[in-house]
């Protein structure tokens, strides 16, 4: 009897323990902003990074290394498939035989692109690690990608100093963006294909009409070469990154530099813009990824983590998280500030 009183004792207790803590409204912890993961095994440079549309996988891959300056062709190609949620790899795609410089999420996360070492863009599907088609001029290499948001247009770039629009039902080169005078080191599709940009070894953005392929604009503004370029969601501005330590905003349509981001103290290789265009996010060979506002410029916060480099950058989907990608060799999630 005495046993039987103390259990409902205990029980009760535990009740109204419970139900003070819902009517104090008391909240679930709340998640620290700076690194959440760091998922390491690269062997080499980590030069691509994606997040899935929904948010929950994210897609890496690299090649090649610099030893005391020397660049070496590296071994590592391997792309890999991580669950955010869980905090680990699940999934490895390595048909391909060449370093990955670039990575894109289509078709709700079952497909991805990448551009690679072998002149290509390859298309694969994510579920079964299998190619399903391949892009290749045949004349130069791939060095970056974009698509447009309906996913049936597919825009590549290279050193050839060529950027390329494809069908990517036919697999066929629609046409062919002549002009620039060094090597095309990024390229960038307008959500609605009307519009493509590119930026290499020159100071300056190119804005091409993509459906005539002919030049429609030059950014100019930055003072060393611009090596990364987005367009916003809305595809009203541009995002560019360059060597001369900054990122910069540009209007599309008047070609007029919005807003100038500047903080960070080594060149801009990588630059994403937040879905609702609101912010800016910025990977620097400072070894720093860095959160801007931006209508105003302000930094909003800095993250340091990465032992070298930064090279790629992107957004969660809902804004909240970022994920990067560097030259030592590993790839990381962030919390970002509210």
């Amino acid at each position: 009897m005495v046993r039987t009183q103390i259990w409902y004792g205990i029980v009760l207790f535990a009740v109204i323990v419970g139900m003070i803590g819902r009517d104090s409204g008391a909240a679930p912890a709340i998640e620290k902003v700076g690194q959440v993961a760091c998922f390491e095994g690269f062997k080499d440079i980590v030069w691509g990074v994606a997040i899935s549309p929904d948010g929950r996988f994210a897609l890496a891959g690299g090649g090649g290394d610099c030893v005391n300056g020397e660049w070496l062709p590296g071994s590592d190609y391997a792309v890999r498939l991580y669950d955010l949620r869980a905090g680990k790899e699940i999934k490895r795609l390595e048909e391909h035989k060449k370093g990955v410089s670039n990575i894109v999420f289509a078709d709700k996360g079952k497909i991805a692109f990448f551009s690679c070492g072998d002149g290509a863009a390859h298309m694969v599907d994510v579920d079964k690690g299998k190619e399903i088609k391949k892009f290749s001029g045949g004349d130069g290499s791939c060095v970056f990608l974009s698509l447009n948001e309906k996913g049936d247009l597919l825009l590549t770039g290279g050193w050839d100093r060529t950027v390329r629009l494809w069908s990517v039902e036919t697999g066929k080169e629609i046409r062919r963006f002549e002009g620039h005078t060094g090597r095309v080191w990024s390229v960038a599709l307008s959500p609605n294909g009307k519009l493509a940009a590119s930026c290499g070894d020159e100071a300056l953005v190119r804005v091409w009409d993509a459906e005539n392929g002919k030049e429609m604009k030059l950014l100019r503004g930055h003072t060393q070469p611009a090596v990364s370029v987005a367009f916003a969601a809305d595809g009203k501005s541009i995002l560019s990154g360059g060597w001369d330590n900054t990122a910069r905003l540009w209007d599309v349509e008047t070609g007029k530099e919005l807003q100038k981001f500047e903080g960070q103290k080594g060149r801009v290789e990588g630059v994403a813009i937040s879905a609702d265009g609101k912010r800016v996010l910025t990977g620097s060979l400072d070894k720093t990824v860095c959160l801007w506002d931006a209508k105003t410029g302000k930094q909003l916060a800095c993250f340091e983590g990465h032992k070298e480099a930064v090279s790629k950058v992107a957004f969660s989907p809902d804004g909240k998280y970022a994920l990067s990608g560097g030259w030592d060799k590993t790839v990381r999630q962030w919390k970002l500030p509210d």
